[in-house]
């Protein structure tokens, strides 16, 4: 016997997560976006913990997470912040930033007219907590003046450094400016950052690195 034919058709949904942010959870600040692939400097963190929020679209009223390597479990959280380990009106809860590689999955919830939670796309991203290495990229002196180096074996130079103080606010954004090829550095003047504390993050094409760092 033969079936009559089907049509099936099928939507794709985007996901509904926009991106990720790190917290430092003792002064509830935003440290950084957090994005796939990120090595992250522990000095950023002060000693004080840290979680993830998922920055998501109107619509989403739930975030369940998964998160495994250094710490895992789930979160489910159905209020906004949605965060990664939890918080109360935005103070947030944090765990220690243990280091090692990191994997979160956040599935985020819309609702429908009857009050029935509809899942979409999940969006997985993965980040490592690791002291600096000869492997990884050396910034120095840690504690500066008017110019900082980059040394970093990557083959891929950056494609933006930039400065951010630590109550979160860009105050300076600099392109590479000089670079000696065969070292690999590179050279940034900071003639024009006020002095203090900043994290200084590297970004390339698909990969971004933190330091904790201090204008005098």
């Amino acid at each position: 016997m033969v079936g009559f034919p089907q049509l099936i058709t099928f939507r794709m949904v985007s996901s509904l997560i926009e991106s990720f942010t790190l917290v430092r959870t003792d002064t509830d600040q935003d440290l950084m976006p957090l994005v796939d692939g990120a090595v992250i400097d522990p000095s950023i963190f002060g000693g004080a913990g840290f979680n993830v929020r998922a920055n998501v679209e109107a619509n989403v009223v739930r975030v369940v997470f998964e998160h495994s390597g250094s710490h895992s479990g789930t979160q489910d959280e159905g209020n906004a912040p949605f965060t990664l380990f939890g918080d109360v009106s935005g103070d947030y809860y944090g765990e220690d930033p243990l280091l090692g590689d990191y994997t979160v999955t956040a599935t985020p919830y819309t609702e429908d007219d009857d009050s029935t939670f509809v899942a979409s796309s999940p969006t997985t991203i993965h980040f490592t907590i690791a002291e600096p290495t000869a492997r990884t990229l050396q910034v120095y002196p840690n504690s500066f003046n008017n110019e900082i180096f980059l040394d970093t074996p990557r083959k891929e130079r950056p494609v933006q450094i930039q400065f951010q103080s630590v109550q979160g606010h860009d105050l300076h954004i600099v392109l590479e400016q000089q670079v000696i090829q065969e070292k690999k550095r590179i050279r940034i003047s900071t003639q024009h950052l006020p002095s203090g504390q900043y994290i200084m993050r590297v970004i390339g094409r698909d990969w971004t690195e933190t330091r904790h760092v201090i204008k005098q």
